[in-house]
């Protein structure tokens, strides 16, 4: 099996689920990634609200590692659903237990990284890079993402007061 070609996927169909649907997607032991919503003030009382995308870190894996995050406050109002191994074998050639196991090899090497204390930084196509500098995590969402996230996002304007 060719785990390049199995992550591209993977990525591929975490984005889609991701920014169609509008649904946050939980990766065991990684971490989620959903929507926060924001309301930017547009004047005369009235605000914008638009979601943006954010990557919640894994608690239990930025202890064990002694990593520094950035909380968001995910008020549920996002359905997250785990990563759907099923659902991205229905889409490739690949069995769900390569899928299984192409993205548990990636996240061990990912792991064996940290905890060897580099600099890492792991890029989701067309989403983002994750980047982990001097023990601290930051997700960078690439501006196209963001474009498409807000093309795809309910905007609506609301009245204060």
């Amino acid at each position: 099996m060719k785990q390049s070609k199995v992550k591209k996927l993977f990525i591929y169909k975490l984005q889609r689920k991701f920014v169609n649907l509008s649904q946050g997607v939980a990766i065991p032991g990684f971490g989620t990634f959903t929507f926060i919503h924001k309301r930017i003030d547009v004047g005369n009382n009235k605000y914008l609200l638009i979601q943006r995308p954010v990557f919640s870190f894994s608690e239990k894996f930025a202890q064990t590692h002694g990593l520094k995050f950035t909380h968001y406050p995910v008020n549920g109002s996002i359905p997250v659903h785990p990563l759907n191994y099923f659902h991205i074998q229905s889409q490739s050639n690949y069995t769900r237990d390569q899928i299984e196991q192409c993205v548990k090899h990636v996240l061990q090497v990912f792991n064996r990284s940290v905890a060897a204390q580099r600099n890492i930084e792991f890029t989701f196509s067309r989403i983002g890079k994750l980047q982990i500098r001097d023990g601290k995590v930051k997700m960078k969402f690439f501006k196209d993402f963001v474009h498409e996230v807000d093309g795809n996002s309910i905007k609506q304007t609301c009245n204060v007061g």
